[in-house]
């Protein structure tokens, strides 16, 4: 998935696997957190031919949250 979303202008920036939680409720047990140039990238991401079979894998073989948000 890194290659496409390269190609939108993304990065990766944090990938943590079991995340301390310091105050609050946490149940997940990963925290992936993304970087994009514009909220339009993200759309195009989100929406293009090449990451819908990738995003059907991913809701079928697990359960996640999304969020998107701008600063």
């Amino acid at each position: 998935m890194f290659p496409l979303m390269a190609k939108v202008g993304a990065r990766n920036v944090l990938d943590a696997a079991a995340p301390q939680v310091l105050e609050g409720d946490w149940s997940w047990r990963r925290l992936v957190i993304h970087e994009s140039e514009s909220m339009q990238a993200v759309e195009d991401f989100w929406n293009s031919p090449e990451y819908a079979p990738l995003k059907e894998l991913r809701r079928r073989y697990s359960t996640v949250r999304v969020a998107v948000g701008g600063a």
